[in-house]
């Protein structure tokens, strides 16, 4: 099975262009606890200093993201800000789903030195597609030379319109492990949001100054996109694929290529689509870790606003 992070093209194309209620599904019972898995971070991402601390802190950051998620999940009863969210991107459904899967996506976060002994529930993390080959004698298929499988031609992006992609192997189930890959421009992009990665100028004391280096681009008004959606864009966007992996609980990119991101769409889903979305549940995520570090939060236009 295979998945896109695709909503940055419709951003750049679309430059050019109720009362919530506080009533949310019961409070999650508790799951049993996911068996831990493992991620590993490719040499691909390890070429230089700079590309490995921003995977290492993207990691870090969508980790924090998916604890602090699913802390506010589980408070009884849960805090109006963190409700609020709740019922605008699920609907007051699906709590138990968002639970599993960030339980799951936190049973990840166990890195290895080695690629040596990675299972079929592991993550292997790239900062290049080049493992990936064309198939000999098969040019319908392309071949993963690190996991030695086939994969088809029509799931492989060549990294024009997506910031990562994340790969499962149904066919081979149990024998491979799954794959995200970023692709280097994003990777680029991404290092550019934060002068610590560019090592040019000195980290931002305050949190709020950091919090909004994330800011991806300025936001301009009529665009399709809200401004929580470009924010913590690169941590964001690993959640998002975390989310897709059979750890998170293979949420999906449930509606038709650009109407499955971004915070606009995501409230305007069916709640049963919403909760099966992985950009929504990094959303989730996302404000949840602003509700808690830096006393911000969204308005159901996804704009920031201040914890009441």
């Amino acid at each position: 099975m295979h998945f896109k992070t695709s909503f940055i093209l419709a951003f750049l194309a679309s430059l050019g262009a109720g009362t919530p209620t506080r009533d949310v599904s019961p409070v999650p019972q508790a799951t049993q606890i996911p068996k831990p898995a493992r991620y590993y971070i490719d040499a691909t991402c390890k070429k230089n200093k700079a590309t490995e601390d921003l995977v290492r802190s993207g990691l870090k950051g969508a980790f924090d993201m998916a604890g602090v998620g699913l802390e506010n999940l589980m408070k009884n009863p849960i805090p109006k800000a963190n409700a609020d969210v709740l019922n605008w991107l699920f609907k007051g459904v699906g709590g138990s789903k968002l639970e599993l899967s960030l339980k799951g996506i936190l049973a990840l976060n166990h890195e290895l030195d080695s690629s040596l002994g990675l299972l079929e529930e592991d993550v292997r993390i790239y900062c290049s597609r080049d493992h990936i080959i064309p198939m000999p004698n098969d040019p319908g298929k392309l071949f993963d030379k690190d996991r030695e499988v086939a994969i088809n031609k029509d799931w492989v992006d060549p990294c024009l319109y997506n910031l990562a992609e994340t790969f499962q192997d149904e066919e081979n189930a149990g024998h491979h492990y799954e794959t995200i890959i970023l692709c280097p421009w994003f990777l680029d992009y991404a290092s550019q949001l934060d002068p610590k990665f560019q090592l040019t100028e000195a980290i931002p004391s305050s949190m709020w100054s950091k919090f909004m280096r994330y800011i991806a681009v300025p936001i301009i008004k009529g665009t399709a996109f809200a401004p929580i959606d470009v924010a913590q864009l690169f941590d964001k966007t690993l959640l998002h694929e975390l989310s897709h992996t059979t750890k998170g609980n293979r949420r999906e990119d449930v509606l038709d290529y650009f109407s499955t991101y971004g915070w606009k769409n995501c409230v305007a889903m069916d709640r049963f689509d919403a909760i099966d979305n992985a950009d929504c549940i990094a959303l989730y995520g996302s404000i949840s870790w602003m509700i808690e570090n830096i006393g911000r939060t969204v308005n159901e236009r996804g704009q920031f606003a201040k914890v009441q």
